[in-house]
Protein backbone atom coordinates (compact mmCIF):
# COMPACT_ATOMS: atom_id res chain seq x y z
CA UNK A 1 0.00 0.00 0.00
CA UNK A 2 0.95 3.50 -0.40
CA UNK A 3 1.65 4.51 3.31
CA UNK A 4 5.31 2.07 3.07
CA UNK A 5 7.45 4.51 1.51
CA UNK A 6 6.19 7.13 -0.65
CA UNK A 7 7.08 10.75 0.06
CA UNK A 8 4.46 12.21 -1.68
CA UNK A 9 1.82 14.54 -0.26
CA UNK A 10 -1.45 12.92 0.22
CA UNK A 11 -4.92 14.24 1.11
CA UNK A 12 -7.34 12.55 3.54
CA UNK A 13 -10.78 13.69 2.58
CA UNK A 14 -13.04 12.45 5.87
CA UNK A 15 -17.28 13.24 6.81
CA UNK A 16 -16.66 14.75 10.31
CA UNK A 17 -13.53 14.42 11.70
CA UNK A 18 -12.51 13.74 14.54
CA UNK A 19 -14.85 11.59 15.48
CA UNK A 20 -15.57 9.42 18.71
CA UNK A 21 -16.23 5.81 16.88
CA UNK A 22 -13.71 6.48 14.04
CA UNK A 23 -10.62 6.29 16.40
CA UNK A 24 -9.26 3.40 14.17
CA UNK A 25 -8.90 6.71 11.10
CA UNK A 26 -6.64 8.14 13.89
CA UNK A 27 -4.77 5.41 14.87
CA UNK A 28 -4.05 5.46 10.99
CA UNK A 29 -2.88 8.57 10.43
CA UNK A 30 -0.79 8.80 13.02
CA UNK A 31 0.67 6.08 12.64
CA UNK A 32 1.23 7.24 8.78
CA UNK A 33 2.53 10.78 9.52
CA UNK A 34 5.09 8.96 12.23
CA UNK A 35 6.48 7.21 9.39
CA UNK A 36 6.76 10.04 7.40
CA UNK A 37 3.83 9.77 5.11
CA UNK A 38 2.55 13.86 4.46
CA UNK A 39 -0.66 13.78 5.24
CA UNK A 40 -3.33 16.98 4.62
CA UNK A 41 -7.09 16.20 6.45
CA UNK A 42 -9.50 17.48 4.75
CA UNK A 43 -12.56 17.11 6.44
CA UNK A 44 -16.60 17.84 5.33
CA UNK A 45 -17.65 19.02 8.78
CA UNK A 46 -16.79 19.75 12.30
CA UNK A 47 -17.51 17.53 15.06
CA UNK A 48 -19.62 17.83 18.22
CA UNK A 49 -17.78 18.44 21.24
CA UNK A 50 -16.37 15.45 22.29
CA UNK A 51 -13.52 15.03 25.08
CA UNK A 52 -10.29 14.67 23.06
CA UNK A 53 -7.09 13.29 23.87
CA UNK A 54 -4.03 15.57 22.71
CA UNK A 55 -3.26 13.46 20.14
CA UNK A 56 -6.22 13.43 18.64
CA UNK A 57 -6.95 17.40 19.46
CA UNK A 58 -3.61 17.87 17.55
CA UNK A 59 -5.14 15.69 14.69
CA UNK A 60 -8.29 18.37 14.79
CA UNK A 61 -6.51 21.43 14.69
CA UNK A 62 -4.64 20.54 11.88
CA UNK A 63 -7.70 19.45 9.92
CA UNK A 64 -9.26 21.98 6.96
CA UNK A 65 -12.94 21.92 7.04
CA UNK A 66 -14.78 22.23 4.05
CA UNK A 67 -18.08 23.55 6.20
CA UNK A 68 -19.04 26.24 7.15
CA UNK A 69 -17.60 28.51 3.45
CA UNK A 70 -19.19 31.88 2.96
CA UNK A 71 -21.81 31.86 -0.20
CA UNK A 72 -19.55 34.52 -1.84
CA UNK A 73 -16.71 32.20 -1.79
CA UNK A 74 -18.94 29.20 -2.66
CA UNK A 75 -19.82 31.20 -5.95
CA UNK A 76 -16.50 32.53 -6.70
CA UNK A 77 -14.98 29.04 -6.56
CA UNK A 78 -17.89 27.30 -9.22
CA UNK A 79 -17.77 30.53 -11.52
CA UNK A 80 -13.74 29.89 -11.47
CA UNK A 81 -14.24 26.07 -12.48
CA UNK A 82 -17.09 26.30 -14.87
CA UNK A 83 -15.05 28.81 -16.46
CA UNK A 84 -10.96 27.67 -16.49
CA UNK A 85 -11.94 23.73 -16.79
CA UNK A 86 -15.33 23.97 -17.81
CA UNK A 87 -15.86 20.47 -19.65
CA UNK A 88 -14.42 19.07 -16.24
CA UNK A 89 -16.72 21.09 -14.52
CA UNK A 90 -20.02 20.24 -16.21
CA UNK A 91 -19.06 16.83 -17.39
CA UNK A 92 -18.08 16.02 -13.47
CA UNK A 93 -21.68 17.66 -12.48
CA UNK A 94 -23.90 15.66 -15.22
CA UNK A 95 -21.92 12.53 -14.43
CA UNK A 96 -23.20 12.83 -10.82
CA UNK A 97 -26.69 14.32 -11.77
CA UNK A 98 -27.40 11.37 -14.04
CA UNK A 99 -26.21 8.06 -11.98
CA UNK A 100 -28.45 6.16 -10.39
CA UNK A 101 -30.29 6.97 -7.12
CA UNK A 102 -32.46 5.52 -5.28
CA UNK A 103 -34.91 8.52 -3.59
CA UNK A 104 -34.86 12.07 -5.01
CA UNK A 105 -33.20 12.89 -1.51
CA UNK A 106 -30.00 10.86 -2.49
CA UNK A 107 -29.86 12.93 -5.52
CA UNK A 108 -30.22 16.27 -3.72
CA UNK A 109 -27.44 15.27 -1.58
CA UNK A 110 -25.15 14.35 -4.52
CA UNK A 111 -25.15 17.38 -5.56
CA UNK A 112 -24.50 19.32 -2.07
CA UNK A 113 -21.52 16.51 -2.29
CA UNK A 114 -20.86 18.12 -5.36
CA UNK A 115 -20.46 21.63 -4.20
CA UNK A 116 -18.40 20.36 -1.10
CA UNK A 117 -15.87 18.74 -3.98
CA UNK A 118 -15.71 21.79 -5.43
CA UNK A 119 -14.58 23.87 -2.27
CA UNK A 120 -12.20 20.78 -1.56
CA UNK A 121 -10.72 21.10 -4.51
CA UNK A 122 -10.13 24.92 -3.71
CA UNK A 123 -8.39 24.05 -0.46
CA UNK A 124 -6.05 20.86 -2.39
CA UNK A 125 -5.01 23.19 -5.39
CA UNK A 126 -3.31 25.33 -2.27
CA UNK A 127 -1.78 22.53 -0.67
CA UNK A 128 -0.19 21.13 -4.02
CA UNK A 129 -0.94 16.97 -3.41
CA UNK A 130 -0.39 14.07 -5.27
CA UNK A 131 -3.06 11.61 -4.11
CA UNK A 132 -6.46 11.92 -2.57
CA UNK A 133 -7.79 8.96 -0.67
CA UNK A 134 -11.31 9.05 0.96
CA UNK A 135 -11.96 7.43 4.14
CA UNK A 136 -15.74 5.76 3.82
CA UNK A 137 -17.13 5.33 0.52
CA UNK A 138 -19.83 7.63 0.68
CA UNK A 139 -20.13 11.59 0.96
CA UNK A 140 -16.27 11.84 1.40
CA UNK A 141 -16.05 9.51 -1.71
CA UNK A 142 -18.15 11.68 -3.96
CA UNK A 143 -16.01 15.15 -2.71
CA UNK A 144 -13.02 13.06 -3.19
CA UNK A 145 -14.13 11.57 -6.94
CA UNK A 146 -14.61 15.55 -8.01
CA UNK A 147 -11.59 16.96 -6.70
CA UNK A 148 -10.00 14.32 -8.48
CA UNK A 149 -11.30 14.99 -11.55
CA UNK A 150 -10.75 19.14 -11.25
CA UNK A 151 -7.22 18.63 -10.33
CA UNK A 152 -6.28 15.67 -12.28
CA UNK A 153 -5.28 13.61 -9.35
CA UNK A 154 -5.66 9.87 -8.48
CA UNK A 155 -7.88 9.11 -5.40
CA UNK A 156 -8.47 5.89 -3.67
CA UNK A 157 -11.03 4.89 -0.84
CA UNK A 158 -11.33 2.46 2.44
CA UNK A 159 -14.78 1.53 2.41
CA UNK A 160 -15.75 0.23 6.11
CA UNK A 161 -19.64 -0.73 6.59
CA UNK A 162 -22.37 1.30 6.72
CA UNK A 163 -21.12 2.72 3.72
CA UNK A 164 -21.74 -0.07 1.27
CA UNK A 165 -24.44 -2.23 2.78
CA UNK A 166 -27.12 0.73 3.82
CA UNK A 167 -28.66 2.48 0.91
CA UNK A 168 -24.88 2.89 -0.65
CA UNK A 169 -24.98 5.96 -3.43
CA UNK A 170 -23.26 5.46 -6.46
CA UNK A 171 -20.89 3.10 -5.06
CA UNK A 172 -19.79 0.77 -8.33
CA UNK A 173 -18.53 4.06 -9.91
CA UNK A 174 -16.52 5.10 -7.16
CA UNK A 175 -14.79 1.72 -6.60
CA UNK A 176 -14.39 1.73 -10.77
CA UNK A 177 -13.22 6.05 -10.34
CA UNK A 178 -10.46 4.96 -7.74
CA UNK A 179 -6.85 3.78 -8.51
CA UNK A 180 -7.35 1.11 -5.74
CA UNK A 181 -9.84 0.49 -2.64
CA UNK A 182 -9.37 -0.62 0.80
CA UNK A 183 -11.59 -2.48 2.99
CA UNK A 184 -10.92 -4.46 6.35
CA UNK A 185 -12.62 -7.99 5.94
CA UNK A 186 -12.51 -10.31 3.08
CA UNK A 187 -15.96 -10.63 2.99
CA UNK A 188 -16.59 -6.59 2.43
CA UNK A 189 -14.14 -7.29 -0.28
CA UNK A 190 -16.41 -9.67 -2.18
CA UNK A 191 -19.41 -7.51 -1.53
CA UNK A 192 -17.42 -4.33 -2.72
CA UNK A 193 -16.51 -6.72 -6.11
CA UNK A 194 -20.02 -7.63 -6.70
CA UNK A 195 -20.53 -4.66 -7.16
CA UNK A 196 -18.50 -3.65 -10.18
CA UNK A 197 -19.76 -6.98 -11.66
CA UNK A 198 -23.57 -6.04 -11.23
Amino acid sequence: MYLRSNPKKIAYILGTFPYPTTTFIDREIVEAKRKGVNIILLAIRHPLPFEMTPEVKRLADETNYILPVSWLRFVWSNLHYAITRPWVYLGTFCYLLTRKHDTLLSRIKTLFHFAEGIRATDLLQRECVDHIHAHFADRAAIVAMVASRLLGLPYSLTAHANDIYVSPVMLQEKIAGARFTVTCTAYNKEHSFLWIKS
